[in-house]
């Protein structure tokens, strides 16, 4: 995760859909959804939001796209 190319450029955390809403809804944010950089108004722009990478033959996201409201 990261290039771990320099010294910052690392992750200490990893989260799937389920956990991190989870954790969302535990603090206090409530309908916790999923979003498609190529479907909403207010992505208009590219970066690792939109990109995939290819495991196994399979095209896979490259960012975990959730959003929450209060």
């Amino acid at each position: 995760m990261g290039g771990q190319d320099y010294a910052e450029n690392i992750h200490y955390s990893v989260f799937n859909s389920k956990y991190l809403s989870r954790l969302l809804i535990e603090v206090g944010f409530r309908s916790v959804r999923r979003w498609d950089p190529q479907k909403v108004d207010h992505h208009d722009f590219e970066d690792w939001a939109s990109c995939t990478i290819v495991v196994n033959g399979g095209n896979y996201p490259v960012s975990l796209n959730i959003e929450a409201g209060k």
